[in-house]
């Protein structure tokens, strides 16, 4: 069963925001948990998840200006509760965690 993200979360699916690294993280659960660590943390603006190795990398303001595709990544930031996207993004290995995914439109 899929369970919506609390509203005014978007994520962006197969992209990576790299550099700009304040705190990365081991073994995060999910790129939920990973958002949550930034909202929780002083100078975190974005955040980048390792689906594959489950590591949470949380970003400073710079980090959009390195954003590349990686399959391996779902990516986000901090605050999105101005994003009007609300479109599903599928993402076979985060679905099975049951969280459901929006894209960060730019």
């Amino acid at each position: 069963m899929l369970h919506s993200a609390p509203t005014g979360i978007c994520f962006e699916d197969n992209f990576d925001y790299k550099f700009e690294d304040v705190l990365s993280l081991d073994l995060a659960e999910s790129a939920l948990e990973c958002h949550r660590f930034c909202v929780g943390l002083d100078g975190c603006e974005y955040f980048t998840f390792n689906k594959v190795n489950r590591k949470c990398f949380l970003k400073g303001a710079g980090a959009l200006a390195n954003r590349v595709e990686d399959d391996r990544a779902v990516s986000g930031p901090k605050d999105c509760s101005g994003s009007s996207t609300r479109s599903s993004v599928e993402s076979q290995a985060l679905e099975e965690e049951g969280i459901q995914l929006f894209p960060f439109i730019i």
